[in-house]
């Protein structure tokens, strides 16, 4: 009988291990916003069959800025079956800064291939972001 608790617990722990074996992404790159007020622009280019997985954001906005960051393919985002919005349009008030994520772990996590894109508008909001492909 002793074996054979042995045996179901030793099953259980190796099938529970398993289960828990998904990747955290951890930042592979970083590279700063320069968030000048313009129409959309890719942040980071998309990687065909791979996701972005976007692991820190930092803004420092001036007042009235509103932010806004979308998936999908093409030079505005807008192409693809998964392109859309990431975040809603973010707006700022005077001294309110946007800081998200440690680096460790995924705080967005794209379509299989789509690029990472901004839309700042009505004032600047520079920062930086920080991110994995795979």
């Amino acid at each position: 009988m002793k074996r054979l608790a042995l045996a179901v617990a030793l099953a259980l722990a190796a099938g529970g291990a398993k289960a828990q074996l998904a990747p955290v992404p951890a930042t592979q790159y970083s590279l700063p916003i320069v968030g000048t007020v313009a129409t959309v622009a890719v942040l980071i280019a998309g990687v065909a069959g791979q996701r972005i997985y976007v692991t820190a954001v930092d803004l420092v906005p001036v007042a009235t800025s509103v932010v806004t960051f979308t998936q999908g393919t093409g030079a505005t985002c807008s192409g693809g079956s998964t392109a859309g919005n990431v975040t809603g349009a973010l707006t700022f008030a005077a001294g309110q800064v946007y800081s998200k994520g440690s680096g460790n772990g995924a705080l967005w996590v794209l379509g299989l291939g789509n690029n990472l894109c901004v839309t700042t508008a009505t004032a600047a909001a520079p920062g930086s972001i920080s991110y994995s492909i795979y």
